[in-house]
C-alpha cells in the first residue's frame, strides 16, 4: 500500500486525470527494474499528456499489467525514481 500511496500522491501533484491515474498504476506494475524499463518509465511519464496516442498506449499497457509481488516492488521503486526525476 505504500506503493499506492506514493502514486497517488505522484499522480495528484501531476494533476493527471483518472484515466491516466488508472493506465499509468499499471504501467508502474508491470515495469521491472531494469535500466529500459527506467528509461521507458521516464519517457511515458513525460508523454503522459491528453493525447489519443498517449491514451492508446496507456490503454494498451494496461491490458498488459499483473499483480505480482515483482511489479509490485517494481512500483514502488520506479515511482521514487520517477519523482526524482521529474
Amino acid at each position: 500500500m505504500t506503493c499506492f500511496r506514493t502514486l497517488s500522491l505522484y499522480v495528484i501533484v501531476h494533476s493527471l486525470t483518472i484515466m491516466n491515474y488508472i493506465a499509468c498504476f499499471n504501467i508502474y506494475h508491470c515495469s521491472f527494474l531494469t535500466l529500459m524499463n527506467y528509461i521507458a518509465c521516464f519517457n511515458i511519464y513525460h508523454c503522459s499528456f491528453l493525447t489519443l496516442m498517449n491514451y492508446t498506449a496507456c490503454f494498451n499497457i494496461y491490458h498488459c499489467s499483473f499483480l505480482t509481488l515483482m511489479n509490485y516492488t517494481a512500483c514502488f521503486n520506479i515511482s521514487i525514481v520517477a519523482s526524482l526525476l521529474s
